[in-house]
């Protein structure tokens, strides 16, 4: 359950708010420079289980209610319909570095019995509308692929994330003419065969803390060097069935969208790489870049029309700001809908001795308050929707709604008695989640104290 811990630590860089709120990237060198997929969000999924669905009783009256915000609103559809105002939603940020014509380099090892279709996949991917769909928003152009190469380096059972990096540098020395030069836009996908598990020092190790992640290095002269690293695990926790060469497709999705927008992860020099500052307590649970943000949503994971490998929904920035389905490409017939807590408060956290503030709503240990919780969907859903509360990452919190469905309009009552004091962030974080059928929603809350 303490994975988001490692995943945020040991991410590219961790936001350090400044005064006045403007984020400040602290480089972290070593270990805990990696961007993971799936550690983090699995953390979330489990500590959601284990808490059930959160609605235990708080303790003593309110003693404070919120104001309603300010937030996002559509504009009116089909019949006069209407987006019901609402908190604004993450946007993530960059800081302007992302591969605007890129290109891929995919890597297989010896006896992989997928290499073949490692190769189609690899060879299609970036000609799809999959792709278009997910990163013309951002700056960039078609995937082109440039090499397959099928090495016959065979890693070890057990195979660390230096000696990749040593590995990887070592084939780009200028004596195999087989590998394509780094320029700046080419990512080196390396798709690892079954039976190797990769370890990132200090933080774990594939199929247990996560299934693939991305990361940056250098050649000697300084010239930057981008891969995504593919795992071969079983399964992926939010698809079971995505199984074999779908495991591995849909694990390279989502690092070859996040290598392309955050490529030069060992630098200060980013991408779209962090939520926002107001949103900044959804990357302590590892929801930080574009592909992160939707690896847990309903149907995260599809097979496109156009193409028949499972791929992961990539965030837009755009569609959520404009109250839309923000996972896409969404799915036909699909209507967005979600439930945002009201926090218009300044809190302070401290994560791990990076102290920062953001938006949340505060508390202080022993007080109970009420907060607004705005029910918005993009068009008529089909009736009310289910809501529920939990925790995440401890018992420091008692939460409670006064309803437990909704719909478009409605605003629901969210009681928070904090117990006790989070020693993780000096914070404590929630989850709002939002079910209808196969559909599920979620938005993250911190209380500060």
């Amino acid at each position: 359950h303490g994975t988001h811990r490692g995943t945020i630590r040991r991410a590219k860089r961790t936001i350090r708010m400044a005064a006045g709120g403007r984020p400040e990237e602290k480089g972290l060198g070593g270990p805990m420079r990696t961007r993971t997929w799936l550690g983090g969000v699995a953390a979330l999924m489990a500590l959601a289980s284990a808490c059930g669905d959160g609605s235990s009783g708080s303790s003593g009256g309110a003693t404070s209610s919120s104001s309603s915000g300010g937030g996002t609103a559509g504009g009116g559809g089909a019949g006069g319909f209407a987006i019901a105002p609402h908190p604004d939603p993450p946007q993530v940020v960059s800081g302007g570095t992302v591969m605007k014509a890129p290109k891929v380099v995919s890597v297989s090892f010896p006896s992989d019995p997928l290499e073949a279709q490692i190769d189609a996949f690899s060879t299609a991917i970036g000609k799809t509308t999959y792709w278009g769909d997910s990163t013309k928003e951002y700056g960039v152009g078609p995937l082109t692929p440039i090499a397959r190469i099928h090495s016959s380096f065979a890693p070890s059972a057990t195979f660390d994330d230096t000696a990749i990096r040593t590995w990887l540098v070592g084939q780009l020395d200028g004596t195999h003419p087989e590998w394509p030069a780094p320029d700046g836009d080419t990512v080196y996908a390396l798709y690892f065969p079954p039976g190797v598990k990769i370890t990132v020092g200090g933080f774990g190790t594939s199929c247990s803390q996560f299934h693939g992640y991305h990361d940056s290095t250098q050649l000697g002269d300084g010239t930057p060097v981008v891969y995504a690293v593919i795992s071969r695990c079983p399964s992926i926790p939010e698809d079971p069935t995505a199984q074999g060469i779908d495991y591995v497709s849909a694990v390279a999705s989502h690092e070859l969208v996040e290598a392309i927008t955050d490529p030069l992860v060992s630098t200060k020099t980013t991408g779209y790489s962090m939520p926002d500052p107001d949103h900044i307590a959804w990357a302590f649970l590892g929801l930080a870049e574009l592909g992160d943000l939707c690896a847990l949503v309903g149907g995260a994971f599809f097979k496109p029309a156009d193409f028949p490998y499972e791929v992961q929904r990539v965030w837009s920035n755009q569609a959520a700001m404009a109250g839309h389905e923000p996972c896409l490409p969404q799915p036909a017939g699909q209507v967005y809908f979600n439930a945002a807590p009201v926090m218009n408060d300044t809190v302070s956290f401290n994560d791990q001795g990076f102290f920062g503030k953001t938006k949340g709503v505060q508390i202080a240990v022993g007080d109970t308050k009420t907060v607004e919780v705005d029910l918005f969907s993009e068009a008529p859903t089909q009736g009310p929707w289910n809501v529920k509360v939990s925790e995440v990452g401890g018992s420091y919190l008692d939460l409670s709604l006064d309803k437990t469905s909704g719909q478009n309009g409605d605003k629901l009552v969210l009681t928070i008695h904090v117990k006790s004091k989070n020693p993780t962030y000096g914070a404590e974080l929630f989850r709002i989640q939002s079910t209808q059928g196969n559909q599920k929603n979620f938005w993250i809350g911190i209380v500060g104290n």
